[in-house]
């Protein structure tokens, strides 16, 4: 299809590029881009609150550009480090030219991951029913997509890892396999279930109040917890280990962990004044009545009070 041939071309240029440089002046160019993927990393992880701060910007958007910027300067300073090693008239030896011509390609899968994932992650949600612009392109028969989504995904659970926290097992799973993360994301957020317990006001109260206990024994918890299905749900979103899935008391304890660490932050709510007054804003109040958390989530009030709180 387009997508792949497209692929397959750029791969071609990268090439023909790598030839034309050389080996060693191609070579600085694929070491100067994983830095750079390195260095916006950095720059997002220690400048994202800082272009917040002095901006104004949302969390997410500021990490977001203030990674590009890194991104951006870093492969600014290869770009001169590689003109450098340039001589003039020098004539370039057939080994320098296939050693070139390798790393370029090299040089344009490690470019061409980051677009390939999202051509998979595009896919995804396209699959999920989650286009209802009809906007993204089908992609179900690209094979260049579905192999930067395995790539990105091996190298994830190699960097970030599929156990520890909850963040890396989230992260590693939006990753490797998106579209499974996404459609149990709407299957939990639909699930009756959830529904409920979003709704049950006492439940919510006994964690703002710190009776974590409490809540935990609450039948509303307790209905998640003895459904199979819905924790196989949660274990391919991340939201807890996949021995979870089949261990229900591990599922419980996995779960209660989760509760006791959301519950000092649900307690700073309970105590914020501006998020007291969005308790009386009726479109909110119906939201919730609903069960409709992408309404909820997507209020720029809700998220601003919560970021900070989450701070």
């Amino acid at each position: 299809m387009a997508f792949d041939a497209l692929v397959i071309a750029c791969v071609f240029v990268f090439a023909w590029l790598g030839a034309h440089r050389g080996a060693l002046e191609s070579g600085i160019r694929l070491g100067g881009l994983a830095l750079a993927y390195v260095f916006s990393l950095v720059a997002a992880a220690f400048g994202g609150a800082l272009l917040a701060a002095t901006t104004g910007l949302s969390g997410g958007i500021a990490v977001l550009v203030a990674g590009v910027i890194g991104f951006v300067v870093a492969q600014a300073l290869v770009e001169l480090a590689a003109r450098s090693v340039r001589v003039p008239g020098d004539e370039l030896s057939d080994g320098s030219r296939i050693g070139g011509s390798a790393i370029g390609i090299a040089r344009a899968g490690l470019l061409l991951l980051p677009v390939l994932w999202l051509g998979g992650f595009t896919e995804s949600l396209r699959a999920n029913g989650l286009d209802a612009a009809g906007a993204l392109p089908d992609l179900s028969s690209s094979r260049a997509a579905g192999t930067g989504q395995a790539a990105a995904g091996a190298l994830a659970a190699g960097v970030v890892g599929e156990g520890g926290d909850l963040g890396s097992r989230v992260t590693t799973k939006f990753i490797a396999q998106p579209g499974e993360a996404i459609s149990s994301a709407v299957a939990i957020t639909a699930d009756p279930r959830i529904k409920v317990l979003q709704s049950d006001f006492s439940f919510w109260g006994d964690l703002a109040d710190g009776n974590v206990d409490a809540a935990l024994a609450r039948p509303t918890f307790r209905d998640l917890v003895g459904d199979a299905a819905l924790r196989q749900r949660f274990a391919d979103l991340g939201l807890v280990p996949a021995a979870a899935a089949v261990d229900s008391q591990m599922f419980h304890a996995e779960l209660a962990g989760v509760m006791r660490e959301i519950a000092p932050r649900l307690a700073e709510l309970k105590q914020d004044p501006e998020f007291q007054a969005l308790l009386a804003d009726e479109t909110l109040r119906e939201h919730a009545r609903s069960g409709d958390t992408v309404a909820l989530l997507s209020d720029p009030r809700l998220r601003a009070v919560v970021e900070r709180v989450s701070r």
